[in-house]
């Protein structure tokens, strides 16, 4: 039986491949892996969809925003 609230997945995004920074967000949906498209809200707008390059990071000590929905669409 799933656990009703699991523990979250801390992970780390970029939004560009030439982008040099990370940034980590909490994943409360499934676990995802490398290389996995997340969507994330941003200032530009409601939804930008982010590459996932590294997983179970540790949590961090400020509160990170979550992600929105795991992008499965192929």
């Amino acid at each position: 039986m799933p656990e009703l609230f699991p523990e979250p997945q801390w992970i780390k995004c970029r939004f560009n491949k030439w982008d040099r920074r990370f940034y980590t967000y909490e994943n409360p949906f499934e676990a995802v892996k490398v290389g996995d498209m997340v969507n994330v809200r941003t200032p530009d707008g409601p939804r930008a969809l982010i590459e996932v390059m590294a997983i179970d990071v540790p949590k961090p000590p400020f509160k990170c925003k979550q992600v929105e929905r795991i992008n499965d669409e192929t």
